[in-house]
């Protein structure tokens, strides 16, 4: 499929820069069998049944970005045997294979370049507890698209909002955004209504970066690691007997099931989420879908086009430009049910209107 099938204009003016003041005042389009509903995020335990069951990335986001100057280091996962990590460098000639550099007291040795913009593998003192350093001295790893001046109480600000409320494995190097509109309130709403599971899925930068192919199909995706519970397995059969939906926050939460049920039935324990959706795949475990807006030409948008249709994203997505809604991490969300999955539940399957 060509590229240009999954580009649209997106303003500057509509990705937003900061948070809203309150985690869950987000608006929330509900998308289904193409039609369009205009709704709020507050409104989604609304559209839950009692069978239904909600999946979350319960993943943290570590402080990844460490800054010295003009030079910063994103890193991204550790690898191989020993002291090694993946990080994004910049500038990148400052990172040449063979240096060695000292940012705000961490020393890292150049060992080699990493197919991707700017990607590098350094190595870490023996005996340095990186998260540790990180804790103390990296910054949020905002996405690039959020420009804002270095601002101290920004900071903090995001060390907070960038975030999930039941964030509780450290190991993302980005935010399974979906996840941000949650509050305790909210969960609790939701679990007075159905049922709540949680997996882990660490996020590298891989997911974000756009498609530089012509044809989708010539995108390649990197692999992030996962784990799944058997309390979530069962959870998953509990909702099939009952004829629930699986719900999953974010496509992280979709790419860690669909991954471990790409060989026949949902298996439990650490994986890596290796399944690059796009539109024909058959979806096997996942019913809806909460999630953000997504950037043009990314594999994310691929995904949510396969899940509810290309014709009916790029409608939904018009009429949020068109209606004043925020985009991307810090921006709103929407809930998708997947093309050919159950309708909402019977006491809402007239609230939908054509658009």
């Amino acid at each position: 499929m060509d590229l240009s099938l999954f580009d649209y204009d997106l303003p500057a003016d509509r990705i937003a820069q900061v948070p809203l003041p309150r985690r869950d005042a987000s608006r929330m389009i509900v998308l289904r069998e193409g039609r369009i509903e205009d709704r709020l995020f507050e409104d989604l335990p609304s559209l839950l049944g009692a069978d239904d069951l909600v999946v979350l990335n319960e993943s943290r986001v570590f402080p990844a970005r460490l800054r010295d100057g003009n030079r910063e280091i994103l890193f991204l996962r550790p690898v191989g045997d020993g002291p090694r990590w993946e990080a994004l460098c910049r500038p990148a000639r400052r990172f040449s294979p063979g240096r060695t550099l000292t940012m705000r007291g961490i020393t890292v040795a150049v060992e080699r370049t990493v197919e991707g913009v700017g990607k590098r593998v350094l190595r870490i003192p023996e005996g340095l507890d990186l998260m540790v350093e990180l804790e103390r001295l990296g910054e949020p790893p905002l996405p690039p698209y959020i420009l804002r001046d270095d601002d101290p109480l920004m900071r903090r600000m995001d060390l907070e909002r960038y975030q999930a409320i039941f964030a509780a494995n450290t190991g993302s190097a980005a935010a399974p955004t979906a996840g941000l509109h949650f509050t305790e309130g909210m969960l609790a709403r939701i679990r007075s209504t159905c049922r709540i599971a949680h997996l882990t899925l660490h996020v590298s930068n891989a997911t974000f970066q756009p498609i530089r192919t012509r044809r989708i199909e010539e995108h390649r995706l990197e692999p992030e690691e996962y784990v799944i519970g058997e309390d979530v397995v069962r959870e998953i059969e509990r909702a099939r007997i009952r004829n629930g939906r699986v719900v999953a926050v974010g496509t992280t939460v979709v790419r860690a099931l669909e991954s471990a049920a790409a060989v026949g039935a949902l298996e439990h324990g650490p994986g890596s989420a290796s399944a690059y959706i796009t539109p024909g795949y058959r979806f096997r475990v996942v019913d809806a879908l909460l999630t953000n807006f997504h950037q043009p030409r990314s594999s994310l948008l691929v995904l949510v086009s396969a899940f509810a249709g290309i014709d009916s994203i790029r409608a939904a997505y018009g009429h949020a430009l068109g209606a004043g809604y925020r985009f991307l991490s810090y921006g709103d969300c929407m809930f998708v049910c997947r093309a050919d999955s159950r309708d909402l539940p019977a006491a809402h399957r007239d609230m939908s209107r054509e658009v």
